[in-house]
């Protein structure tokens, strides 16, 4: 699995792209970044683009390439997430939201505290969240802040999408087009056409 770095910087010394997202197949489909690509990554993220990590990404799950991924897991500190090398099943489609603001009203209204969404099932892998938790799974099994679908930190985001390989909901595609337009930090246009109004 790569990322080049030459797809991403273009002649003027800037990325091509707002907002990358990692993830969005089940275990990212048994692939992890090169050390390169994550040090490319890691400059993106540190230039102020966002990033978005999906299902299984920041993972240390011994046992099998598919759920060990040390290069993207180096990277859990600027989502201010903490991997662990183990996980408790915890595989649910519901979720609720459990903290409101930009995320949970542009571009869709998702809702208020407390509503229910439905997303494909979908589980943690163990991380820990310490930034904005804004989706949490609908069960009891996980507590704290090992209980989340979608947390944010600064210009980078993890949401556990991914486990469904490729299938989505309504809901879950409202909030994947929320994630992204809430990681991108950079603009700097002054004014801009909604076509959705």
């Amino acid at each position: 699995y790569k990322f080049i770095p030459e797809m991403v910087d273009n002649l003027d010394g800037k990325y091509n792209y707002d907002v990358v997202f990692f993830g969005a197949w089940d275990c990212n489909g048994a692939r992890d970044l090169t050390t390169r690509s994550a040090s490319v990554v890691e400059s993106y993220i540190n230039s102020g683009n966002g990033v978005i990590f999906g299902h299984d990404t920041l993972a240390l799950i011994s046992g099998g390439s598919d759920l060990y991924h040390p290069n993207f897991a180096s990277l859990a500190k600027y989502v201010n997430i903490t991997t662990a090398t183990s996980w408790t099943d915890n595989i649910i489609n519901k979720v609720y939201i459990s903290k409101t603001g930009i995320f949970t009203t542009y571009p869709w209204s998702i809702g208020t505290e407390g509503t229910r969404l439905t997303i494909p099932a979908a589980h943690n892998l163990g991380q820990t969240a310490n930034g904005d938790i804004w989706l949490k799974f609908d069960n009891t099994i996980l507590s704290g802040n090992q209980n989340f679908y979608l947390t944010t930190y600064n210009n980078t985001g993890m949401v556990q999408t991914g486990q469904a390989r490729g299938g989505t909901t309504a809901d879950e595609r409202e909030i994947l087009a929320n994630l992204i337009f809430y990681c991108y930090q950079l603009s700097s246009l002054t004014n801009v056409t909604d076509y959705s109004a």
